[in-house]
């Protein structure tokens, strides 16, 4: 066990010492510093805060920004024979490449938190905003409930993005994420109040952006479902994979 870790940490560390994760990192930092400029700049502190982490342009940034990171941990993976040939089966496999894709895809998520942080407090000193409206609570709790509902989501499409190519013909997965990413902006958001799990959003890019629900409670509710429903759909797809006739590597 402790050499399995041991392995799947040296590729882990292997995919963020290339010139591809580092360049991803470089482009981190141009997109969170064009995001607060374009979103936040003169805003409220929280409400910028908000306005980046709802706008369809930076969401689209950094889920370009992990399909390419994706696409490169999934390469160095599969590269090294040295580990590859010490797994036993699928189940091992997907599991490993699953873990060391989404270490990587988290580190670079949270490095676009923090330069999103940064960036805010070096350039928007405006007094901060202390409550969400609709939801009379204090809106730096609402933030860091955002933050959380990021991270997640953008850890679910990645592990869908990798279940999917070992399902489906890698350049096929690309070109639809790539397709999504700029579609996302022409999705209609979901208008009105959501007071009902039957009318939640379908769309994961909803949970992005901001959709008015009832109460916090109630939108806690329906993320936590929706996210239970993606893992669902998760489990599927890795039975699928698991059913297969095809190689580890194919």
């Amino acid at each position: 066990m402790k050499s399995k870790i041991k392995y799947t940490y040296q590729i882990y560390k292997k995919t963020v010492n290339t010139t591809n994760f580092i360049l991803l990192f470089c482009l981190s930092i141009v997109g969170s510093f064009f995001g607060v400029f374009g979103c936040a700049l003169g805003d409220i502190y929280l409400e910028g805060f908000f306005s980046i982490f709802w706008n369809e342009n930076y969401v689209s940034f950094v889920l370009l920004l992990l399909l390419l990171n994706m696409i490169n941990v999934y390469t160095i993976f599969n590269e090294n024979d040295y580990f590859i040939i010490r797994i036993k089966n699928k189940k091992e496999y997907i599991n490993q490449l699953l873990w060391v894709t989404c270490l990587s895809s988290f580190v670079l998520v949270l490095t676009n938190i923090m330069l999103v942080i940064i960036f805010l407090n070096l350039f928007n000193s405006n007094a901060p905003l202390y409550e969400v409206k609709n939801y009379h609570m204090n809106a730096w709790v609402y933030a860091v409930f955002v933050l959380i509902k990021f991270i997640i989501l953008t850890q679910l499409i990645t592990v869908i993005n990798v279940l999917l190519i070992k399902l489906i013909d890698k350049k096929i997965v690309i070109i639809v994420n790539i397709i999504l990413l700029f579609l996302i902006r022409l999705i209609p958001s979901s208008n009105g109040v959501i007071s009902s799990v039957v009318n939640m959003p379908l769309s994961i890019f909803d949970y992005f952006g901001q959709v008015k629900y009832i109460s916090f409670i109630f939108e806690i509710l329906c993320f936590v479902l929706y996210c239970v429903i993606i893992l669902c759909v998760v489990q599927v797809l890795k039975k699928v994979y698991f059913n297969m006739k095809k190689g580890v590597l194919e």
